[in-house]
């Protein structure tokens, strides 16, 4: 059997073919059984915000319109579609962001669950988490005045949490349909689709109060603006504008209008999701194969230099 490397050709036998196939197959199999040893399962929900619904221009629609009266609608038109993008973006961005996240765990004292080999539950204490050699190394030289178990903080950092959190839910908008989909890896089917449906639950009153907080700032700086100005003009816009912040305020309530509707909510599901990360297959595939015509080359020269001695 030949093997091109390059513009050289080299003979392999069969047993240097079917280690050089083999092995790497052999790699990446028990990789993938060390990676999908601890069962995770996948659980999914689908979302839409709740915003104003994608105007469109029928063709013929403006037929017969003046020019100048044609340009202002669309212009309008693509004003609120554009205006409508940036409130979805925006919801978005508040859904992934950091301090949703931070607060969902806290809420609802998700440490314990995202650490639940750091955490004691008939104690109810954290464990100790076990030093790696290096900490080991600098603990012997240590001063012995110096009590490094009160230094050491048990429990993790909440920022430890928000991170792990965030790589076990991944966020998917379409925006084709305007369908989100929301997936959370976790350990317990049951456990991780009640807890997905409380995150978008929380997510809508994060949202909503947020979004009543901004209102809030601007209707304080309308009122002071109005309280300095005596120009009834202005005094009349600015009650106008006044008007429809408060009127805004009371439509964002998350019992009257929540920022995402639930199209079809968490479920458990019944398989585990079987996880092969396709990058890291590729490489260990790679790494693998070289070892072992390393390896096989190394071990003819040898046979070579042992028959030349004979």
């Amino acid at each position: 059997m030949h093997i091109k490397l390059g513009k050289k050709y080299y003979i392999v036998s069969i047993k240097e073919a079917l280690a050089l196939t083999l092995i790497p197959i052999i790699v990446c199999i028990l990789a993938l059984i060390l990676i999908n040893r601890n069962p995770s399962y996948k659980i999914d929900i689908k979302i839409y915000p709740s915003v104003s619904p994608l105007e469109e221009i029928q063709r013929g629609a403006l037929k017969g319109l003046d020019s100048s009266v044609k340009r202002i609608i669309r212009l309008q038109n693509r004003q609120k579609n554009n205006d409508r993008a940036m409130q979805i973006n925006t919801k978005l961005a508040l859904l992934k962001s950091w301090p949703l996240m931070e607060g969902f765990i806290l809420e609802y004292n998700l440490k314990q669950k995202l650490f639940s080999n750091r955490w004691n539950d008939i104690d109810k204490q954290w464990i100790q988490p076990k030093a790696g050699f290096l900490v080991r190394v600098i603990q012997i030289f240590q001063d012995e005045s110096v009590d490094s178990s009160k230094n050491t903080i048990r429990e993790p950092q909440t920022w430890q949490a928000v991170r792990m959190l965030t790589n076990a839910i991944n966020i998917a908008p379409n925006k084709e349909t305007s369908f989100i989909t929301v997936s959370l890896n976790w350990k317990d089917p049951e456990e991780g689709a009640d807890l997905l449906n409380n995150f978008i639950d929380y997510a809508n009153i994060f949202i909503s109060r947020f979004d009543q907080n901004e209102i809030s700032t601007q209707i304080i700086k309308i009122e002071s603006l109005l309280a300095k100005e005596k120009l009834s003009v202005m005094q009349k816009a600015l009650l106008d504008e006044l008007g429809s912040l408060k009127q805004s305020s009371f439509m964002i309530s998350p019992n009257f209008n929540s920022a995402f509707k639930v199209l079809a909510p968490a479920k458990s599901p019944i398989e585990p999701y079987f996880k092969a990360p396709k990058l890291l297959l590729i490489l260990l595939f790679i790494i693998s194969a070289i070892s072992t015509f390393i390896g096989v080359a190394v071990n003819r020269t040898r046979h070579t230099k042992t028959k030349l001695n004979a």
